[in-house]
Order: structure tokens, then C-alpha cells, then sequence
């Protein structure tokens, strides 16, 4: 690590020797209260930013919680184990300059004396020149090494949030990701890749969606590039981008799919020929990451529209039955904006917790689960005037019904009436139909034999969650279906 940390130092010093930095590293931080942005001072702080940002790159601060947060001062985090004892597993050195003082909204390394910082970082909220290094007697000076220049009131709802005793967000803080979004350093000319691939944190029921990050790593304008991506290492599909993107500057694609399986999937994406040349950098052209299909899964659809007069008030939280936390949302910064979200849930019970720091419950908000096979409503919000919180209880057990059709409309599940399910709209001249258990098991049904229309009989099934799979030889799509006897 050090070795890394010395390497961004000397490329630093060489870049800004030769005048080529334009602009200093920035890190998007996105959170369970909403995204800012930071900026490093790589250039006065080149080990303190370098130690950071390799964090960064290495998904360390992923899932972590701001443990310490204290109003009118800072906002902590940086500790997996979020006790506040953690550390990187290492220490360096502190470094400090002139020009950077811990004002507000500046970062800097929380430590526990002389050069013990590791990856415990705070956000200032207000002055706090006391922490300077030139202002003694302290034990612990701490060095800044950036600051918000965007979204500082994302910051500031986080140091508004109730805490504890221990100064412990009552409701979890987390940074769900921290990416570099601009960098220095850039070596290449031509130098395009895949940053991140987003949007399947959570397990799925089918019908993948997901964005891919295109980014510019060249000195050069990226005008075009190829996008190539594929699931579970089958047929490539392509992508063609052609526009303007500038060094360090990134666009978003979104991709869909109902070729997953139940279980583990991967999804691979690779850039080739940028600005119809060879990428003179290989090794940051593609990612991959893996997602989890829950074929026992009920989809349901979640939608939370904000207070119209004081959104950032609202929050919520889903919890299961145990009390633990498996989403969360808010505040708002818009009002009457509605946010919706698609979730795979377990056949079971749930609890949402809706709060509002105003103390005066949701003026023409709302909120509503509805599972999304029959459309039937599990719980909203009848009372808007319930105070500063309340549960809204549910359970996805039960009812009939076949999940989200595909968009394509190649096949369509239309009713599910004394175990018949009617299937409509076959393209394919020759299907075979199956259904698959929760045990990945494929329990043949029929063959179309040329129908687009077709009533199975699955009443010899047991009671229990299944899969409805089309299978031909150039496509193949599939539909979570319920036996509820």
C-alpha cells in the first residue's frame, strides 16, 4: 500500500511539472441520504489524497456507515466495523500545508494522535480551525486532503439525523459506493473502459436492468467506442457511442435482459476501438460483477412521494421481520417528486418505517407497496397526519400471479385460474415449456407444436413458488409464478 501511495506521489509531482493536471482528483460519494461530490488536493496533499483514493479504488469504503455524526461539527466514517476502532490495517504519516485549514466542508483524517491516520476520514460542517496543526497545544492535528464542492446539503441532513448517546446515527448512515468520477494522472492518449457497472445491488426476480459507465481515461476527447457486453459469458451484444466525452468525463447506458438464470449471474462489459483506434491502455477497458436471481421471490413495486411542503423531512426504512434493515430512502430534496422502486422479496412479512423530522407527519405525500403479479395493494399510507413516525406492516404471502411480462411482449401469461395457465402470443414455431422448482429443477410441461396460444395444466405441483420457462432455439424467456392451494 505504501508502495502505491508513493508511486500517485512521484506521478503527482511529475504531472504538475510538466503542466499537465487540469483538474484534481474528485470522488462521488453516494449514499442512503443522496450523492456530493469531493474534490482532493492531490497536489498539496499528494499521500493523504493518494491513500484515500487507492481506498476508493478498492471498494473499501463500500457499505461503510458515518459512526460518529454530531451537529454544528463533523460527520465521521471510514471503519468497517463502524465502532469506530477500525482502521485500513495500517498508519501513515500526516502531512499538512498552509493552505489547507479544516473549514467547512473541507475532509480530513481523524486519528488518534501523530501519524496514526489510516481510513477514518470526517466532513467538517462548520469552522473547526481549532483541529489545524498550527494551532497548539493538540495532541492530534489533523490534516485536511479535500473538500465538497458539490451537494454540501446532503452533508448537512446527514449531521442533522437523530444519534444515540455515542453520537451513533439512530438509523444507519451508509455509503453505498465511493468512485473517482475525475482523476489526474491520465497516461494515454486514447484510453476509454467500463467504470462501474450499477443497479443490481439487491437480489432480483428477473428481467435484469442495470447501467454500464462509459469513461473517458485518455488526455483526449473520446468521440466513439464500442461497448460490448454479455450474461454469463454468452452472446455479446453491442452498444455504439458517438458524442463528445472529455478527459475523465463518463456517460450512462442502461442495459435489460430476461436471459438470467435462478441463482448467481455475471455480467461481463468491455470497450474496443475508441475513437476507431487501439486502446493504448488494455487493463481498465471492462468490469464484470455478479447479481443474484431469487426465483422464490415475490416482485413487488414500492413508491414514495415527498412531503409537498418539507420533503427533506421524510425518510424510510424496510425491515424484515427480525428487524433488520434491507433498504432505505431519503430525505427528498424535491417536493410531490415521486421515486419508485421494483423489489424481489422473500415470501414473507415486512415492516416499513416512514419518519418525518418536521414531527407533522407527510402533507400530501404518500407511499404504497403493491405486488406487481396481480396488482393488489399490501400496504399504504391512509393517514398522512401520523406525526414524526410510523410502521406500515405487510406480507407478500399469498395471491396468484405470473411477475412482469417481458417488454417485448413475445409471450404473454394472462390468467392463472384452478391451476390453468393461459399462454398466449408464441413466436417461436417449436417451445418447449417448462416449470423450474425452487430447487433449480425443470419439470417439463408441453411443447408447442406451432400454437401461439396454449392452456397448461399445473395442478399436479406442489404449493410453492416456480418458474415459467419458453424455451426455443433462439430465444428463451422466463416468469415467476405462485401456487397458493
Amino acid at each position: 500500500m505504501m508502495k502505491n501511495i508513493l508511486c500517485s506521489l512521484s506521478l503527482a509531482f511529475g504531472l504538475l511539472l510538466s503542466g499537465l493536471v487540469q483538474a484534481q482528483t474528485q470522488v462521488t460519494f453516494y449514499t442512503n441520504m443522496g450523492e456530493f461530490v469531493t474534490e482532493m488536493s492531490d497536489s498539496l496533499s499528494p499521500i493523504t489524497s493518494g491513500n484515500f483514493v487507492d481506498l476508493v479504488n478498492q471498494k473499501f469504503y463500500d457499505g461503510v456507515t458515518f459512526h460518529r455524526v454530531i451537529d454544528d461539527f463533523v460527520i465521521q466514517g471510514g471503519d468497517q466495523t463502524g465502532t469506530g476502532d477500525g482502521d485500513a490495517g495500517y498508519e501513515i504519516e500526516d502531512e499538512f500545508h498552509e493552505e489547507l485549514s479544516n473549514v467547512e466542508g473541507t475532509l480530513s483524517m481523524a486519528n488518534s494522535g501523530p501519524n496514526t491516520g489510516s481510513s477514518q476520514f470526517f466532513v467538517n460542517l462548520v469552522d473547526n480551525t481549532f483541529l489545524d496543526f498550527d494551532n497548539s497545544p493538540l495532541s492530534s492535528a489533523h490534516p485536511v486532503f479535500g473538500s465538497v464542492i458539490q451537494n454540501f446539503d446532503v452533508v448537512k441532513a446527514i449531521g442533522e439525523v437523530l444519534t444515540d448517546a455515542d453520537d451513533r446515527p439512530i438509523d444507519a448512515v451508509i455509503m453505498d459506493s465511493l468512485r473517482v468520477t475525475t482523476e489526474i494522472g491520465f497516461e494515454h492518449e486514447i484510453d476509454a473502459g467500463i467504470a462501474e457497472i450499477r443497479g443490481l445491488r439487491h437480489p432480483i426476480c428477473g428481467g435484469m436492468t442495470a447501467e454500464l459507465i462509459l469513461k473517458n481515461f485518455g488526455t483526449e476527447p473520446l468521440t466513439s467506442a464500442t461497448i460490448n457486453w454479455q450474461i454469463n459469458g454468452g452472446n455479446l451484444k453491442f452498444i455504439f457511442f458517438e458524442g463528445a466525452l472529455n478527459p475523465g468525463q463518463a456517460a450512462v447506458f442502461e442495459i435489460s435482459s430476461n436471459f438470467v438464470l435462478p441463482g448467481e449471474n455475471t455480467i461481463n462489459a468491455f470497450t474496443t476501438v475508441p475513437n476507431e483506434l487501439d486502446d493504448e491502455d488494455p487493463e481498465n477497458d471492462g468490469g464484470e460483477i455478479s447479481f443474484e436471481v431469487n426465483q422464490s421471490g415475490i416482485p413487488v413495486q414500492f413508491t414514495f412521494t415527498g412531503d409537498s411542503t418539507n420533503p427533506f423531512d421524510n425518510s424510510w426504512q424496510l425491515e424484515d421481520d427480525e428487524g433488520n434493515i434491507l433498504r432505505t430512502g431519503g430525505p427528498y430534496s424535491l417536493t410531490n417528486l415521486e421515486t419508485s422502486e421494483e423489489w424481489c422479496l422473500e415470501n414473507a412479512c415486512y415492516s416499513i418505517k416512514v419518519t418525518d423530522k418536521g414531527f407533522d407527519g407527510m402533507s400530501e405525500g404518500g407511499m404504497s407497496v403493491v405486488r406487481i403479479s396481480d396488482g393488489e395493494t399490501l400496504t399504504e399510507i391512509e393517514d398522512l397526519d401520523f406525526g414524526s413516525q410510523k410502521r406500515f406492516n405487510f406480507c407478500t404471502l399469498g395471491g396468484l400471479g405470473t411477475g412482469e411480462l417481458d417488454p417485448q411482449e413475445a409471450y404473454i401469461l394472462d390468467s392463472f385460474v384452478d391451476q390453468l395457465v393461459q399462454l398466449e402470443g408464441l413466436s417461436a414455431s417449436d417451445a418447449s415449456i417448462f416449470a423450474v422448482d425452487a430447487q433449480g429443477r425443470s419439470i417439463a410441461l408441453a411443447q408447442s407444436g406451432g400454437q401461439e396460444n396454449m392452456t397448461l395444466d399445473v395442478s399436479g405441483l406442489a404449493k410453492g413458488m416456480y418458474w415459467l420457462q419458453v424455451r426455443s432455439e433462439s430465444q428463451e424467456f422466463s416468469f415467476p409464478f405462485v401456487i397458493a392451494r
